[in-house]
């Protein structure tokens, strides 16, 4: 709704001492006009917010079972101290171009102080039954933007920027989240029961190839294949010594019999070494 402020000007200096006066007048309504825009909240909060600008008063609470949902546009200014505590479902659907806003008061054209980190609270999740879906929102200037307290809630970010949060932009069972600090953030927890939006899940990231495990099972493949190898030429070394002593014409076969054992010894000796490395290369890797 747009206001019409009239002003009437008077050569009375009973009415203005000064054009100054009056464009004091006018700035002053227009603040007013500006205030009275911005809704208070404080308490329990559910059902829908209309579209528009937000004071928050006191912390805001999402009650468990219930559902609060915030649309496209939506600005909500949070004083010190203040938040919003998530026990039931709470969901932030912004649009590309039209993302929800959460921050300070002091992040607003003629604020007495400049927006800082710590402002307030942010946003905060408590119990299994909680739900986060935030979409196309930026949340800044708080002490956290994102606290998940508990690691059953279900939680999904989409197009989601961090700007300026004093301990960490988001937070899950009392680990700080590393995230991207120069865009839009997407990521998800147990966002399988989220499906009622349509929510896009982030694909999943390819698994990295695990260099070590690779080197540890071929250098495992070559050890056991050496020890095999040695076992069996030692074996048949036994063999045919055994039986050059006991043959009864082992004069005749000494040739034979010394060929059979030497060939053996060098199939042992080749098992040993490649057992050898295999043990060797599954060593190194221990300090890797």
């Amino acid at each position: 709704m747009v206001r019409k402020i009239i002003i009437r000007y008077s050569r009375d200096s009973r009415n203005f001492n000064s054009l100054p006066a009056a464009l004091a007048l006018i700035v002053l309504s227009t603040a007013g006009l500006f205030a009275a825009e911005r809704l208070p909240l404080s308490g329990d909060v559910v059902g829908g917010l209309d579209v528009g600008e937000y004071l928050v008063k006191t912390v805001l609470t999402v009650p468990a079972g219930d559902t609060l949902r915030v649309g496209a546009g939506t600005v909500m200014y949070f004083e010190q101290l203040t938040g919003i505590d998530v026990r039931g479902v709470l969901t932030l659907q912004g649009a590309l171009g039209l993302p929800v806003v959460m921050t300070s008061c002091g992040d607003t054209t003629g604020a007495a102080e400049a927006p800082r980190a710590f402002d307030w609270n942010g946003v905060r999740t408590f119990g299994a039954d909680a739900a986060l879906r935030m979409r196309h929102a930026v949340v800044g200037n708080s002490v956290y933007g994102v606290n998940i307290g508990d690691t059953l809630s279900s939680v999904e970010l989409r197009e989601v920027v961090f700007k300026n949060n004093g301990y960490a932009s988001v937070v899950r069972a009392g680990e700080i989240v590393p995230i991207a600090t120069d865009g839009p953030v997407s990521a998800a927890w147990n966002a399988d029961t989220l499906s009622a939006d349509k929510f896009v899940k982030p694909a999943k990231k390819k698994r990295k190839v695990n260099v070590k495990f690779i080197v540890n099972a071929s250098a495992l493949t070559v050890a056991a294949a050496g020890l095999t190898t040695c076992y069996v030429g030692l074996s048949n070394t036994d063999t045919y010594h055994r039986h050059s002593v006991s043959d009864g014409n082992a004069s005749g076969l000494s040739e034979y019999y010394r060929e059979k054992i030497n060939k053996n010894i060098t199939v042992s000796a080749v098992g040993a070494v490649a057992a050898g490395l295999g043990l060797g290369c599954m060593g190194v890797t221990l300090f890797f």
